[in-house]
């Protein structure tokens, strides 16, 4: 095995996985898609019996299956993982060691893009990158580091032309201005990729809280990850005036709160290799799928007053793990469109 430069950002070098030290799973909740390979692997791999029913009874074949996305390994009924032991360790791992495990489990939180170089991030839907990424007040900075060759085998061709790299500079550059608020940097973000000012979108205080709470409201009824965090925030912030009050208190609380919300955002434009996320959508879209993330995180925060770094972590970990998982930025942009035809 050899060795290929990548891109990371610094906090990448110190990163790893916490195991049973972790508060919350990465796979909590959501079925772990394996491909074809890796089912008839697991199908036939000699394991103990406790293994081997463990995994008999957690993959499950997907109804539209492809190569790639050919079954999963499905949480139980309390929405863990079936193979993980009481400590929080992973069975398959335990007992086949890390050559056993899927892609997805392998691999995760490293999300790998090819836009030009190759480049890796971690995603903030683990907990220890949000801990890595709200551990001090420096902008977010990529290094060159060697991995790996078989990372290059999951990196997401990006087609690199010189437009492709303004756009994407332009918009990770506004994101890091600190001359400029948070909520100005996502709003000239978003206007710079709409492009056409009769349809650009703006977020004044009051359609930035309506937007707010149809995302809240439509989680709330759809999501058992942050359902309960939705409906505690709609409970306590009934107007734009409550949630103006409600994030006085949550930056009072954490001074660095901008930063880290920044360092957040630029993490996830890092992988998602923003805005350039083949979504199959207009780049157009990109800003208002941005505007909502950076929407519903204020929403969410400000209502629920995490009580120290660590709930701020693990809600923030939440919020990302559901757009990890989900048609997140998709739904956003739909509610958007609808909030704006009223």
């Amino acid at each position: 095995m050899s060795n290929v430069p990548f891109f990371v950002p610094e906090y990448y070098t110190r990163f790893q996985c916490k195991g049973g030290d972790c508060r919350r799973s990465c796979c909590g909740g959501w079925p772990i898609s394996i491909s074809m390979e890796e089912y008839f692997r697991l199908l036939g791999m000699e394991c103990s019996p406790e293994l081997r029913d463990r995994l008999d009874r957690a993959i499950r074949l997907s109804l539209d299956a492809s190569e790639e996305h050919y079954a999963s390994i499905c949480p139980n009924y309390v929405g863990d993982c079936p193979l993980h032991m009481e400590n929080g360790l992973c069975r398959l791992h335990f007992e086949c060691g890390a050559e056993a495990l899927s892609d997805v489990c392998r691999l995760f939180p490293r999300a790998t893009n090819r836009f030009g170089a190759y480049h890796c991030v971690c995603s903030a839907a683990c907990e220890h990158t949000v801990e890595l990424l709200t551990e001090d007040e420096e902008p977010l900075r990529l290094v060159e580091v060697e991995l790996p060759d078989t990372m290059t085998l999951h990196a997401r061709p990006v087609e690199l032309t010189s437009e492709r790299e303004t756009v994407r500079k332009y918009c990770l550059d506004t994101m890091q201005d600190r001359t400029l608020t948070l909520h100005d940097r996502i709003d000239r973000i978003a206007l710079y990729l709409q492009g056409d000012s009769e349809h650009a979108l703006a977020l004044n205080a009051d359609l930035l809280f309506n937007i707010q709470v149809g995302i809240a409201e439509h989680y709330a009824e759809h999501s058992e990850s942050v359902g309960d965090a939705c409906r505690q925030a709609l409970a306590t912030l009934s107007e734009p005036a409550s949630f103006a009050s409600a994030l006085a208190q949550l930056e009072a609380r954490f001074p660095s709160l901008w930063i880290w919300l920044e360092k957040l955002f630029v993490n996830y434009m890092l992988q998602e290799c923003f805005p350039y996320t083949d979504r199959e959508r207009d780049v157009r879209y990109e800003g208002v799928a941005l505007c909502g993330l950076y929407a519903f995180c204020l929403f969410l925060l400000s209502g629920c007053q995490p009580e120290d770094r660590e709930k701020f972590i693990d809600l923030t970990a939440t919020i990302f793990r559901l757009v990890g998982h989900s048609a997140f930025d998709h739904n956003v942009i739909v509610l958007i469109k609808n909030q704006l035809k009223k």
